[in-house]
């Protein structure tokens, strides 16, 4: 089951301004439509465990960045990256 997007994209990064590299992270089980968009670095892809709701909703893949919804601006938290 595929979890809903409830957040508005952000126009880009807050750390590196890049709109192009900002992409959606889905929660639930994966279909094979989000597999074949995973393999396209459209989504990614994180399980099916939501924590309250806190979990981050986009990230940036350009500067490894997770964007955190917030009611004032996006938080940010830096997160390593498998170089792939």
């Amino acid at each position: 089951m595929e979890a809903e997007q409830t957040v508005s994209k952000p126009p880009c990064c807050p750390t590196c301004q890049s709109s192009h590299y900002v992409i959606p992270i889905i929660y639930g089980q994966p279909t094979e439509e989000l597999m074949r968009r995973w393999r396209k670095n459209e989504v990614e892809l994180a399980g099916s465990l939501v924590i309250n709701g806190t979990q981050p909703q986009w990230t940036c893949m350009r500067c490894a960045l997770f964007i955190y919804p917030t009611t004032d601006s996006a938080q940010q938290k830096e997160i390593p990256r498998d170089p792939a």
